[in-house]
C-alpha cells in the first residue's frame, strides 16, 4: 500500500467517526426534546431552611471567581491640602495704552460694528467678540466702542480718532 492510499483510508475513518458522534449527539438532543425532565425531578424539593425566605429580603450579590487576579483594596487617601488664598490679579491696563484706536463704527439696522486700528492690522469687530484675551466688545454706539475687562472690570470707551 502507498502512503496516498494510507492516508485516504485514515481520512476515510475519521470521517466516519465524526459521521457517528453527530449522529450520537442528535440522537441524544431528540431524547431530551422529547422528554427533558427525568422522572426524579418532578419531585418537589425539601425545605431545608429554619425560616422561609422572601422576596422581600435583600439577597448577597454573587461571589464571582477571580478570573483577573483579586483587587487591590486602595487605601484612603488623606485630603488635599487647600490652596492659599491668592492675591487679587492686577487691573488690565487702559485699552488705549495697548495701541488700539477706533477709527469709526458701522451700522446696519440693529447690527453695529466697530473698525478698530492697531500697529499689527485692523481688524472689524462685533459686540460679544474678543478684542484681545483681557478685553471684550460689550457695547457699540454713537459715543464709540465700550470694552470690559472680564465679567466685573470696569468698562472703557474707546473713542473715534479724528
Amino acid at each position: 500500500m502507498t502512503q496516498t492510499r494510507m492516508i485516504r483510508l485514515l481520512a476515510g475513518l475519521v470521517a466516519l467517526l465524526g459521521l457517528a458522534a453527530v449522529g450520537l449527539a442528535g440522537q441524544q438532543a431528540w431524547n431530551t426534546w422529547q422528554d427533558p425532565l427525568p422522572q426524579g425531578a418532578l419531585v418537589a424539593p425539601t425545605v431545608t431552611s429554619p425560616r422561609p425566605v422572601t422576596g422581600a429580603e435583600p439577597q448577597p450579590p454573587p461571589r464571582w471567581a477571580p478570573l483577573f487576579g483579586a483587587t487591590a483594596k486602595v487605601p484612603p487617601q488623606p485630603p488635599a491640602p487647600k490652596a492659599e488664598p491668592q492675591p487679587p490679579a492686577p487691573p488690565a491696563p487702559p485699552v488705549t495704552s495697548l495701541g488700539y484706536t477706533l477709527k469709526g463704527t458701522v451700522s446696519s439696522g440693529e447690527t453695529r460694528w466697530a473698525l478698530v486700528s492697531h500697529p499689527t492690522g485692523d481688524t472689524l469687530l462685533r459686540v460679544g467678540e474678543a478684542l484681545t484675551p483681557d478685553y471684550t466688545v460689550v457695547a457699540i454706539d454713537a459715543a464709540g466702542m465700550w470694552v470690559q475687562a472680564g465679567a466685573d472690570g470696569p468698562r472703557q470707551l474707546l473713542e473715534v480718532v479724528k
